[in-house]
């Protein structure tokens, strides 16, 4: 049995603008966690079964509540004032694994298969943003902006996939200087979807937007990958091997 935790904290000042309190103090936290559990059934017959968590949480935001307020020329921006910068984002990744290898040996056959099994899940909340253009000096005295807009999300958005892998193999060893290697794999591999169904793609033959909830591509179900490989000792030392693929 084994069991290994890693955590890393680091707060790094960034600082996105030249006007005063223009910094964001960006907190990310990393974590790793893996149990690992190794059993011998027969002196043929060995299994390897490990679960796995990583976490990941990183908050860029900048610590002022004021918009963001830029002045533009005709043709040459002159600069923008004190406000936030224009990604204040919020990140809470999870990300489990499953691992399970299985090993026998049928005499002068090694059989393995095994299973990786990862499920993604992606928040983001990237926060609102009051945004301000003006046309010149003057129109922000007079506070007459051209523009003035809202952006970001009301909350978290979830992004949710999953990885699915399974391989099976054969060393099969002809004799003493001569072994043979087959396996074959398969991966499949949903698509990325919003966690309550909320996503919706813009078709665009039609101009206009899909079913809510829809995938945004249908993922192949056909992603098997066979192996064939050998090794082969010459000379019958020990001291030579010639590998091919």
């Amino acid at each position: 049995l084994m069991f290994r935790y890693n955590l890393n904290d680091s707060l790094t000042t960034f600082t996105y603008g030249l006007n005063q309190g223009q910094t964001s103090n960006q907190a990310l936290r990393t974590q790793l966690g893996k149990f690992d559990e190794t059993h011998t059934f027969s002196p043929t017959l060995l299994n390897e079964f490990s679960l796995a968590m990583n976490r990941f949480h990183s908050d860029t935001s900048s610590k002022t509540g004021q918009p963001y307020v830029s002045i533009a020329g005709f043709f040459v921006n002159l600069g923008s004032l004190p406000g936030p910068q224009s990604f204040n984002q919020t990140n809470a990744n999870t990300l489990p694994e499953l691992f399970d290898n299985l090993t026998k040996t049928v005499g002068n056959h090694t059989l393995k298969a095994g299973i990786q099994f990862r499920l993604n899940r992606l928040n983001t909340w990237l926060r609102p943003i009051v945004t301000y253009d003006y046309y010149s000096f003057g129109s922000l005295e007079t506070n007459f902006p051209f523009a003035a807009q809202v952006g970001g999300t009301p909350g978290s958005i979830g992004n949710n996939s999953s990885n699915w892998d399974v391989y099976a193999q054969d060393d099969w060893r002809l004799n003493a200087r001569f072994m043979v290697n087959v396996g074959l794999r398969y991966d499949y591999n949903t698509t990325w979807n919003v966690g309550h169904g909320d996503q919706q793609n813009f078709i665009y033959a039609t101009q206009k937007f899909g079913t809510p909830g829809a995938s945004a591509y249908t993922p192949p179900r056909s992603d098997f990958a066979p192996r064939v490989g050998f090794s082969w000792d010459p000379f019958g030392k020990g001291k030579t091997v010639v590998h091919g693929y």
